[in-house]
């Protein structure tokens, strides 16, 4: 800092916007906006194979689609699951602290609470960690990932 005149401006990154505009975003049923996407996620630990750690440092920086348990991930059919895989995004079934036997736990019982609180089961977070999209039900999981191909231009659009 001292070699750019002290100078905080030229020496720290942009701060991120708190809300993304238009973009990689889940829209509504009509088209428009959503107003609850394109928000900055928190990171809280979590726990995988024995490593406790942030969320993006467990799962490695991609895209992640975070699930309350397995259930939510039930609508998920071979094509979301293969396009995940493309895309490099990590699933991540995740479960409450003390819940034995499974692949992630929320150690800080800090995501699944919040999930709840706003009524998600699932929600698809981006690797610049703001959130995509989240989803109430299993079945609009499958549609918010459907939803992510579609914004990444991985499919064509249907006209209408």
């Amino acid at each position: 800092m001292i070699a750019t005149g002290g100078d905080p401006a030229r020496v720290l990154p942009p701060t991120p916007p708190p809300v993304l505009g238009d973009g990689v975003l889940q829209r509504a049923s009509d088209g428009g906006p959503r107003p609850d996407v394109g928000h900055i996620t928190p990171q809280y630990r979590i726990r995988h194979n024995g490593e406790t750690g942030l969320l993006d440092d467990i799962t490695g920086g991609g895209f992640v689609v975070l699930a309350d348990g397995d259930a939510a991930l039930s609508e998920l059919d071979s094509a979301d699951r293969e396009f995940l895989m493309r895309i490099g995004a990590t699933v991540v079934p995740l479960h409450s602290p003390g819940t034995p036997d499974v692949a992630y736990l929320d150690v800080d019982d800090a995501y699944l609470p919040h999930m709840r609180e706003h009524a998600h089961v699932a929600a698809v977070i981006r690797p610049d960690l703001y959130l995509f999209g989240a989803a109430a039900t299993a079945l609009e999981l499958h549609h918010l990932i459907g939803q992510l191909r579609e914004r990444l231009l991985l499919t064509p659009s249907v006209a209408t």
